[in-house]
């Protein structure tokens, strides 16, 4: 079972744009740290690792040290990798909905589409 993070833009109408997160470590992020903040779009996160990268190798071409902080860099971002997306969301406009535990993103939308379907209407207060 997984842990996701439900986000929601709000709504103007019938349709809502959701945006799940999947918690804990992102192998992908670790791997390929500044395509997947592309991908992401989190531009000032891209160039900030690229910029880093760039004055290691500069520093220390080759050198073991270079090498050994890139790395930890690396594990750095895949275990922080869902909290950078998240933030970047929020200041899209997004917010945190639910947390859902289910066994992939499917289930998960699913569960959250059932708890609000059972959730009671928002009343308006004078």
């Amino acid at each position: 079972m997984r842990i996701y993070a439900i986000h929601q833009l709000p709504s103007t109408g019938t349709e809502t744009h959701l945006v799940l997160t999947r918690q804990g470590f992102s192998l992908p992020a670790a791997l390929l740290a500044p395509l997947w903040l592309v991908w992401r779009r989190l531009w000032w996160e891209a160039s900030a690792v690229l910029a880093v990268v760039l004055a290691l190798a500069l520093w220390q071409p080759g050198g073991g040290l270079a090498a050994a902080l890139l790395l930890a860099g690396s594990l750095f971002l895949g275990f922080e990798a869902a909290s950078l997306h998240e933030a970047a969301l929020q200041r899209r406009g997004y917010s945190l909905q639910a947390v859902i535990v289910a066994s992939g993103a499917l289930d998960a939308e699913a569960r959250f589409r059932r708890l609000q379907a059972q959730a009671p209407p928002a009343s308006a207060n004078p």
